[in-house]
């Protein structure tokens, strides 16, 4: 999955326009700068664990996600379908 298309490490505490989900962007924004690596890169300096920790990571996929335009609404038979489409097994062949 690629990045955010912005600078992670200077994100602004507020949304860009756009964003629909303010708040969630203002709590991956915090995490973001929370989990910053050490001096040498290779921890995490806020949780210890291996750089990317998996918090800096989540939160830089809720940035990204925030930054993506909405999908187009689906009606509700139409999402019921797709979510019974993941179960569908393939026919077996002639």
């Amino acid at each position: 999955m690629p990045g955010p298309p912005v600078d992670v490490d200077h994100l602004p505490d507020d949304p860009p326009p756009g964003v629909r989900h303010r708040t969630l962007w203002r709590l991956a924004v915090c995490v973001i700068h929370d989990h910053q690596p050490d001096a040498g890169a290779r921890r995490c300096g806020r949780c210890g664990v291996d750089w990317p920790c998996p918090h800096r990571v989540r939160a830089e996929r809720v940035v990204a996600a925030a930054l993506r335009p909405p999908r187009p609404p689906r009606s509700r038979n139409q999402a019921y379908l797709d979510y019974l489409r993941q179960f569908a097994v393939p026919p077996d062949p002639p």
